[in-house]
């Protein structure tokens, strides 16, 4: 935060440099709390309704199997 608020000789430079690095410090903050948590939870739903299916396949052709509609 002292770089982005810097005054003196030197300032713009390291005004310059303080604000991207906040910008990034923000944007890396928010991917690792929203973004990744979000992922992992749409994987996770996804994965369970591709199994889900599966089963319900691998029932149905034994009930073929068997005679059963």
């Amino acid at each position: 935060m002292p770089l982005a608020i810097a005054s003196g000789s030197g300032a713009v430079a390291r005004k310059v440099m303080g604000t991207s690095v906040i910008g990034g410090m923000l944007t890396a903050t928010c991917i690792a709390i929203f973004i990744i948590p979000a992922m992992f939870y749409l994987m996770e739903k996804l994965t369970h309704r591709k199994k889900k299916d599966q089963r319900g396949h691998e029932t149905s052709r034994i009930g073929v199997l068997e005679g059963r509609d």
